[in-house]
């Protein structure tokens, strides 16, 4: 397929091809490290050191504790697990603030969410299709006592949406870190 000429590969936002270097290291995992990494065995323990060693790498790049790293197997996933676990597991009040273009794997969730009391406040774009950053900050569920959880996803290749990397966005990013206790945060670039 890269080497097609006639091909021209413009839906980068749902997939994209692999590098080379990274398929490389891929394969060397799957062939060298295909053994459950849970078992007690030589093959199993192998692959546990690989993993956790690959974790460890992960979490200095992202800047967290290689223990607050779950990989899963897609995007879908892991926004299923943060908001659904966040939401089952903590004690920060039933508060949740979301933008209006989220991905469906944040909307189902968060729709669940509510359906078991959750108050799940959406804010929606603007006409011109951007966000109103000051009105989520503004939103009724972030007043204080009330602790609360808010989302926004930086990319959704299904709404075309993109947050640029501003310092509008970053402020905002700031304060959310600051007033929430939690913070959901899918990028998909």
């Amino acid at each position: 397929m890269l080497h097609d000429p006639e091909l021209h590969y413009l839906d980068n936002a749902a997939t994209t091809i692999v590098a080379p270097e990274v398929a490389d290291v891929i394969d060397k995992a799957m062939r060298e490290h295909w053994a459950n990494p849970s078992s007690l065995y030589g093959p199993g323990a192998r692959s546990e050191e690989a993993l956790n060693a690959a974790r460890a790498a992960v979490a200095r790049t992202l800047g967290c504790k290689p223990k607050e790293l779950y990989f899963t197997s897609c995007g879908s996933e892991g926004n299923n697990l943060a908001l659904l676990g966040a939401a089952q597991t903590r004690t920060f009040g039933k508060g949740i603030v979301v933008s209006g273009f989220e991905h469906p794997s944040v909307q189902r969730p968060l729709e669940r969410l509510a359906a078991q009391g959750y108050n799940v406040t959406v804010v929606k774009p603007q006409a011109d299709g951007t966000l109103d950053i000051n009105k989520m900050l503004a939103s009724p569920q972030t007043k204080a006592p009330a602790p609360r959880r808010r989302s926004i996803s930086k990319s959704n290749p299904v709404s075309k949406m993109f947050l640029p990397n501003s310092p509008y966005s970053r402020a905002w990013l700031m304060a959310m870190r600051r007033r929430s206790t939690a913070i959901g945060y899918s990028a998909r670039t």
